[in-house]
């Protein structure tokens, strides 16, 4: 994930940056793990059209179980919806971050 995001030119780190935090964001909240047992068990996708877990080398059948989805926010926010595949019947529940420089405390915001 890092060198995806290090490898896009300058004007475009931050939103992939964003597009992947609020993904690994919106997957430990789904799965109720937490940020601490760390982010580097599992890897999402990055890209624009393209919101799935990748792998999670903790949890076998992870990637079939849950869903992702981007949520279209605007230019200059990212979201995540993640969901249990498995829960019977469906719930419909909706766990969402919206990760922007202002959100996370970062500089110049």
């Amino acid at each position: 994930e890092r060198a995806v995001v290090t490898g896009d030119p300058p004007a475009d780190r931050a939103r992939r940056f964003f597009t992947t935090w609020s993904r690994k964001e919106a997957y430990i909240k789904a799965t109720g793990d937490g940020i601490v047992p760390g982010l580097d068990h599992f890897d999402v996708s990055s890209a624009a059209d393209d919101a799935r877990l990748l792998a999670d080398r903790r949890t076998p059948g992870a990637t079939e179980r849950w869903a992702m989805c981007a949520l279209d926010l605007g230019p200059d926010v990212a979201g995540a919806v993640v969901w249990d595949r498995l829960v019977s019947p469906p719930i419909r529940i909706v766990r969402c971050l919206v990760a922007t420089p202002a959100t996370l405390g970062l500089p110049g915001t």
